[in-house]
């Protein structure tokens, strides 16, 4: 009896657990249904109101103003230092010129002293060393003169008296010049880069004596 009812439990136990078995099988697999969240829509921007568009309408003039304001100062300000850069130039260069004409002026009574000494070695002692050596210095002191600019004014007895290039130290009637022309040159004139340094010292003839004698 007890055996039998032992028995008759156990078969139970499985029955059990066959009829689970089938139940599950007869319901299929068990299938998760998991629902996706939807996106989330993008958050649409919101227009400016009209005072937030005046706002930035007039910062944007703002920004715009003091941009110019400060194109027109870095303008003026290169304007300026062109200027200044300019006239630095132009005052450097005029106090070279004023410094080298000085410099020349000082060097002139040289070479006019050079000049007056070899006019005075007599003709037959012209060819001697001591003679040939001194003609020697005065044209090389000329030579480096002639590159630093300076030139010899041209002037001849019989030129016309101008007195932007010459100096007239006598006027002296004379039979074999006009009025108003170079009798003789007296000092050398010189010129640099194409301006006066120096006129040259001349007398000039005031006409023949008999037109004076007329005129007096």
């Amino acid at each position: 009896m007890n055996r039998h009812g032992k028995g008759s439990t156990k078969m139970t136990e499985r029955d059990q657990e066959q009829i689970a078995v089938e139940e599950q099988t007869e319901a299929g697999p068990t299938v998760s249904m998991e629902i996706e969240p939807k996106e989330k829509a993008a958050p649409e921007e919101a227009e400016p109101e009209p005072d937030e568009l005046a706002a930035l309408r007039a910062q944007l003039e703002q920004i715009q103003t003091k941009s110019n304001e400060y194109l027109d100062g870095w303008q003026r300000a290169r304007a300026e230092f062109a200027n200044y850069r300019r006239r630095e130039e132009q005052r450097w260069k005029r106090m070279n010129e004023e410094a080298r004409s000085r410099f020349l002026l000082r060097l002139l009574p040289v070479l006019d002293d050079l000049g007056r000494a070899f006019e005075a070695v007599p003709e037959d002692t012209r060819s001697s060393s001591w003679a040939k050596g001194l003609s020697l210095v005065g044209h090389k002191l000329r030579t480096v003169l002639e590159k630093e600019g300076l030139s010899v004014m041209s002037v001849q007895p019989g030129d016309a008296f101008d007195p932007n290039y010459h100096g007239a130290v006598l006027w002296e009637p004379s039979e074999e010049f006009e009025e108003g022309e170079i009798v003789q040159v007296l000092q050398q004139g010189y010129e640099l880069d194409e301006s006066v340094l120096r006129p040259a010292l001349v007398r000039v003839s005031s006409g023949r004596r008999d037109e004076e004698s007329e005129s007096t």
